[in-house]
């Protein structure tokens, strides 16, 4: 009996950290925007609630608005176009209530979500990505965009940016900067312009300026850590489709001390500036 107890006990603190991350909406304050659901990143394991008499089905959409999928009211992860989303914008609303007073007696709710990329900022800028390129590589005229690329050559009035493995884009922007300089910028898609033979989207930039590296190391989260996980798939250090999460765990540091080891670099695992500037430049070894 003890040792069956101390077994439930141990699977329920294993369990503890999946349930903390996991957030439960009420579904009624969502339909009534009574929270502010246009600011909330929903996660897989998220759930809408309400009562039994309440019934909510999620639309899964593509970047397009096309629904791939339909579920219940716990938030999922979805295969879309080979690549597994599992965090989500609301972006509609629907359904339908009946009420006796101010209670909601019954009620059936219909929430669209889309990927999260794929929903502008506050400043209506959407994110220009390894993984949403194609998105913006074709009938995007007018489409605000930021994005993290790195110059590779000049061509005409334009810089070429990289930004990934045979992911380029060319932008116009005032300000003189270097081959291997590594910019962050904001603009807006104006044509598309020939390279090598395709076509290749033509930013305006409203702001480009050279991305400082900031050292990183486990338990670090965040676009960085997404992006420095891309730079380092590409390179055949995570293997290609692999899903990569804004977390830089065991795993990351594992395969930045690969990188390193290949590089000639001290196989430290933390990603420091030296590290990042050669990860970046055309020099990096593939693995």
């Amino acid at each position: 009996m003890f040792k069956k107890l101390i077994c439930l006990v141990t699977i329920a603190v294993c369990l503890l950290p999946i349930v903390a991350l996991a957030q439960n909406y009420d579904a009624s304050k969502v339909y009534f925007d009574e929270i502010p659901w246009r600011d909330i990143v929903f996660k897989a394991g998220d759930k809408f609630t309400g009562g039994s008499r309440i019934s909510v089905e999620l639309y899964y959409a593509d970047a397009e608005g096309n629904v791939i999928e339909r579920a219940n009211s716990t938030v999922k992860s979805v295969v879309i176009d080979g690549e597994k989303v599992s965090e989500w914008r609301l972006v509609e609303t629907g359904g339908a209530v009946i009420q006796l007073g101010n209670m909601i007696y019954q009620g059936a709710f219909g929430y669209t979500l889309k990927p999260s990329y794929a929903v502008a900022d506050d400043e209506g800028y959407f994110s220009l990505m390894e993984n949403t390129y194609r998105l913006y590589s074709e009938n995007a005229i007018d489409k605000k965009v930021k994005f993290t690329g790195t110059v590779i050559g000049k061509e005409a009035d334009c810089l070429l940016l990289s930004i990934a493995e045979e992911k380029i884009v060319a932008i116009k922007v005032e300000t003189p900067f270097e081959t291997d300089d590594r910019l962050q910028c904001k603009g807006t898609i104006t044509e598309y312009v020939e390279y090598q033979e395709t076509l290749i989207p033509l930013i305006t930039c409203d702001q480009a300026e050279l991305r400082l590296y900031e050292p990183l190391q486990k338990g670090d989260k965040g676009e960085e850590v997404i992006e420095m996980k891309e730079r380092l798939r590409e390179l055949g250090y995570f293997r290609a489709g692999a899903e990569l999460s804004d977390s830089y765990n065991d795993t990351c540091a594992e395969r930045v001390q690969l990188f390193q080891k290949n590089n000639g670099l001290p196989a430290t695992g933390t990603a420091d500036v030296e590290t990042l500037t050669l990860l970046y430049s055309d020099q990096a070894k593939a693995n």
